[in-house]
């Protein structure tokens, strides 16, 4: 009789055990969801600046090209100040 007591209570034990260890692993996989959301909303912001730079800087070269400034200097916010300095 007290090995059959001792072994029904060393399965509640062990029950006890495994519904912890559940619930543990339950509370510490939450965080999953928002590391997803977290790194979609990052990809997005990231993908959608180099959008919107690659545009900025295709229509200023656009610009550039229509007002007959070519060259690496279309981009150089200095370069007419020296360049209106060299010729006057």
């Amino acid at each position: 009789m007290k090995a059959q007591k001792d072994a029904k209570e060393a399965e509640t034990k062990a029950a006890a055990s495994v519904k912890a260890a559940e619930a543990a692993e339950k509370k510490l996989s939450g965080g999953s969801p928002v590391g997803i959301i977290i790194g979609v909303v990052a990809a997005v912001v990231i993908i959608g600046g180099g959008a919107a730079w690659y545009m900025h800087d295709k229509k200023k070269k656009a610009d550039a090209e229509k007002n007959g400034e070519m060259g690496s200097f279309s981009a150089d916010d200095n370069y007419r100040c020296f360049v209106d300095v060299e010729r006057q």
